[in-house]
């Protein structure tokens, strides 16, 4: 047999990179290399997250059955035992010269001895395709609804835990609040203008860049490119339109048949 050339091996970071352009999350930590004559790591100094573009459906009758799922999974007696415990006195006996401190006063202190310390944390830019159906008091659906949330960063960070995951939190909150508008430009309700928006947007992109694309190619592009232009902006326009009349009516209806009280005939609306 032949021996393998040097180029038939493969390096571990080029299998890491080729990962990294297809995982859905990528973490990029600089470690901080100890001093003394073992040459480790000490820690973490700077952290970088990157999120690939997610596509969340969410359907509440999947949510509410598997809750219950685990609900009966948890030990009936969990809850109660706890209850009492947390209602019970306690009585402890002190020796002379000793003070008792509360609980929460050893944890605060615990977290105030050891914060987090980094140089930088950085979180690339998330984009969220948001898709909802919700069966409520009414019918409420979101149709691929758009949310788009800036880089958070932060540098020379020294803070508690619980701060710092309420920054976080506190960041996407409010990314999720200013993007509102195309929430509700997506409920099915109004018929998603957002949806019918973006159909006429891609219509008319196209009938503006395919004729300029087919002018390089001479006359005869051109007048391609105005006929697939054309045909992209009433194909577009045509679909958006007969799509958002029929997810109003489609929502319409859902919410009609709730009205009527009849738990039999909305079951078998939702199963069809």
């Amino acid at each position: 047999m032949s021996a393998q050339s040097p180029s038939n091996f493969y390096r571990l970071e080029d299998q890491l990179e080729q990962l990294a352009k297809v995982a859905l999350c990528t973490l990029a930590c600089d470690l901080v290399q100890d001093d003394d004559e073992g040459g480790g790591w000490s820690g973490v100094e700077a952290l970088r997250l990157k999120i690939s573009p997610i596509r969340a459906y969410i359907e509440d009758t999947y949510i509410n059955v598997l809750l219950d799922y685990l609900m009966e999974c948890i030990p009936t007696g969990m809850f109660h035992e706890q209850r009492e415990a947390d209602t019970t006195p306690i009585r402890i006996r002190c020796q002379p010269g000793e003070v008792l401190i509360p609980r929460a006063v050893t944890q605060q202190s615990s977290y105030l001895a050891e914060p987090i310390k980094f140089r930088s944390v950085r979180i690339e830019p998330l984009a969220v395709l948001l898709s909802v159906h919700a069966c409520m008091r009414l019918y409420i659906a979101l149709d691929h609804s758009p949310l788009e949330f800036a880089a958070f960063e932060r540098r020379s960070i020294r803070s508690l835990p619980i701060k710092f995951g309420n920054a976080v939190g506190m960041h996407y909150l409010s990314g999720a609040i200013f993007g509102g508008g195309w929430v509700i430009g997506s409920l099915e309700i109004l018929g998603s203008p957002s949806g019918l928006a973006r159909s006429v947007t891609s219509g008319l992109r196209d009938f503006v860049s395919l004729p300029v694309q087919g002018l390089f190619r001479g006359p005869w592009g051109f007048l391609v490119g105005v006929t697939q232009g054309s045909a992209s902006l009433i194909r577009n326009i045509t679909a958006g339109t007969v799509n958002s009349v029929t997810k109003l009516a489609q929502s319409v209806s859902r919410n009609l048949d709730r009205l009527t009280l009849d738990s039999e005939h909305v079951q078998r609306t939702d199963a069809l």
